[in-house]
């Protein structure tokens, strides 16, 4: 009937407006996973004091809600690299060795910036990656910590547990639609600019 073909148009043009407009191409998406890989490669090939454990993806990357950038802005992954504690070392030597780590290269020396909590690596385009460090054990067993450099604090995190609820919630929703929902807020929010939220 004419109501059941129009409920199927609309459908299909808002699928379309996901795909097209709001959610990250597949290019991007691929030139992102070859940057943080190579970015990961290089770490482990430095001479950074810190053992490294591992990286996990935190954000919307982890999430899954990342969006294509609006008006000429960037989009962003969020890596943490994983470390073993070392002695003697405060938040701020965390955070400032990897900047120097990546500095140290004639490959990225151009593209650092260090935050409070990350180093940011800015790519040419439309993309940056941000790495933070997440110290493994140091108050327990499997406790994580980011490290807060204009304070000089250890903070605990949970981010693991965070994108596991995230996933969940996902699931309770069906047909991928917590994500979809996230998504279209995150692109409202940066088409409109006359509001703001974390993601």
């Amino acid at each position: 009937d004419g109501i059941g073909v129009s409920a199927v148009k609309h459908v299909d043009i808002f699928s379309s407006f996901l795909k097209e407009t709001v959610n990250l191409n597949q290019g991007r998406i691929d030139q992102l996973d070859t940057n943080v890989d190579a970015l990961k490669t290089y770490l482990r090939g430095s001479d950074w004091v810190p053992k490294i454990r591992g990286f996990e993806e935190q954000g919307s990357w982890a999430h899954e809600t990342i969006i294509r950038p609006v008006d000429g802005d960037e989009f962003d992954a969020d890596l943490l690299v994983m470390v073993s504690p070392v002695d003697g070392w405060t938040a701020a030597d965390y955070v400032t060795s990897l900047g120097e780590a990546f500095k140290g290269s004639g490959v990225y020396k151009d593209k650092v910036k260090v935050w409070d909590y990350c180093v940011t690596i800015v790519y040419a385009g439309d993309n940056r990656v941000d790495i933070a460090p997440c110290v493994v054990s140091r108050q327990w067993e499997g406790s994580l910590e980011v490290c807060n450099r204009r304070d000089n604090k250890i903070e605990r995190t949970e981010p693991i547990e965070y994108t596991n609820w995230i996933k969940e919630r996902n699931t309770y929703s069906g047909s991928n639609s917590f994500r979809k929902v996230t998504r279209l807020v995150k692109y409202l929010r940066d088409i409109k600019t006359t509001f703001t939220c974390p993601s």
